[in-house]
């Protein structure tokens, strides 16, 4: 225990490596190297394992006059790449399940599966208010190499795809409206209906102004 200012470890892992590696070798160092199998021998089909790795509980102490609880901190740096964390999970499931405090069955998450295919996604447990927001101290840069499509209860709404914006109607997918610019800036706005006519109404509050270079 410890009464004044200190330092406290209850474990306390030192690897130095301290030999001069020979031209062509590899050497490779693990702090901790954990290995947990479970799959042998054959289990009863009706029983049940829960397997983790490693189990962190950082409880603090709030009648202190400030706690500061982190749960895993590290620090990598001095290669030539560094990762914090490099993971390979089973792809079907989850890489990352961030649960609230409140509730553990609203939570969020990040799986990534083949092709480097990822997906965040939010849960309310009994709702859908599970808001997923970005609040950048900066610009944010959307760089897809193929379209963007925005999406509104699975069916899309707006879509970016090279010089091309779509809006779709939410009701059917088929009657939907493109603006669109080719060579020289030229810019085209076509309209297409699933089945009838699909016209086009401006409706301004105020003056309605079409200037033309060519007349």
């Amino acid at each position: 225990s410890g009464t004044t200012t200190a330092t406290i470890k209850g474990t306390h892992i030192d690897v130095d490596q301290s030999g001069a590696m020979a031209s062509g070798q590899t050497l490779t160092v693990h702090g901790l190297d954990l290995d947990i199998n479970t799959e042998s021998p054959t289990h009863n089909a009706a029983s049940n394992i829960i397997t983790y790795g490693a189990s962190i509980n950082v409880t603090g102490d709030t009648s202190t006059n400030t706690t500061y609880n982190t749960g895993l901190d590290m620090i990598v740096t001095g290669g030539d790449t560094n990762t914090g964390i490099r993971m390979t999970n089973a792809d079907g499931g989850n890489d990352f399940k961030i649960r609230s405090s409140a509730n553990s069955a609203d939570y969020a998450t990040w799986s990534t599966t083949a092709n480097g295919a990822t997906t965040l996604e939010t849960v309310d447990a009994v709702g859908n208010e599970a808001d997923f927001t970005i609040d950048a101290d900066g610009d944010i840069t959307l760089d897809s190499h193929d379209k963007i499509d925005f999406k509104l209860q699975g069916g899309s709404h707006f879509q970016f795809s090279t010089h091309t914006v779509t809006l779709f109607n939410l009701a059917d997918s088929n009657d939907k409206v493109y603006f669109s610019t080719s060579a020289n800036s030229d810019f085209k706005i076509q309209n297409v209906a699933d089945t009838g006519t699909a016209p086009i109404t401006i409706d301004a509050l105020g003056t309605i102004e079409l200037d033309s270079g060519t007349g």
